[in-house]
C-alpha cells in the first residue's frame, strides 16, 4: 500500500449533500494518493475527474457521461442502503426524487465537483483499502476505497476558476 500524506477524491454537491443528510455524514470514496499524476488514467484521476465534470456542468452538457455516472452512482448506493437496512423506504424515495429531480430538469450546478481532500491518519489507514486489480482503470494506477468515510476526517473544496 502506498501511504501519502493525503488523498484525494472528486464528488458532486448532489452525492456529498445526499450523504450528509441520509448516511450520518459518512461518504463512500474512491481515492488516491495523488491529485494529478502522470500515467495515472483519466478515469482515476482526481484532476481531470474534476476538470471533465466542471468542463460538463459549466457547458450543461445534458450528455455527459461523468454527470449519468453520478447519478448512477448515487442510485446504487441509496439502494445498497435501503437492501440493507440503512436507511427506511422514505428515505429511500426521497434520495431517488432528489436525484431524479436534478437529472431530470437539468439542474446542473447539484453536480458541481467537490474534491475531498483528506489527511493520512491512524483512522484513515484503517478503514483505506486498496482497489483490486479487476475494479482499477489501469495495472499501474494507484486507487483506494473508503467505504465509510466520516465527514470529520476530511475536507472538501470547491475551485472556481
Amino acid at each position: 500500500m502506498t501511504k501519502s500524506l493525503i488523498y484525494y477524491s472528486v464528488n458532486t454537491k448532489l452525492a456529498y449533500e445526499i450523504n450528509e443528510r441520509y448516511y450520518n455524514k459518512t461518504h463512500y470514496v474512491w481515492c488516491s494518493p495523488f491529485f494529478h499524476e502522470v500515467g495515472q488514467p483519466a478515469s482515476s484521476n482526481p484532476k481531470e475527474i474534476y476538470r471533465e465534470l466542471r468542463r460538463d456542468v459549466e457547458s450543461e452538457d445534458e450528455h455527459s457521461a461523468k454527470i449519468r455516472q453520478n447519478v448512477s452512482g448515487i442510485r446504487r448506493g441509496a439502494k445498497f442502503k435501503h437492501d440493507n437496512r440503512l436507511i427506511s423506504s422514505t428515505q429511500f424515495e426521497e434520495i431517488k426524487a432528489r436525484v431524479n429531480r436534478s437529472w431530470q430538469r437539468k439542474i446542473f450546478s447539484d453536480f458541481t465537483p467537490f474534491i475531498y481532500v483528506i489527511p493520512y491518519s491512524v483512522a484513515i489507514e484503517a478503514i483505506l483499502k486498496p482497489v483490486g486489480i479487476k475494479d482499477k482503470a489501469s495495472m499501474r494506477s494507484v486507487e483506494y476505497q473508503i467505504k465509510e468515510l466520516p465527514r470529520a476526517l476530511f475536507d472538501v473544496i470547491s475551485v472556481d476558476y
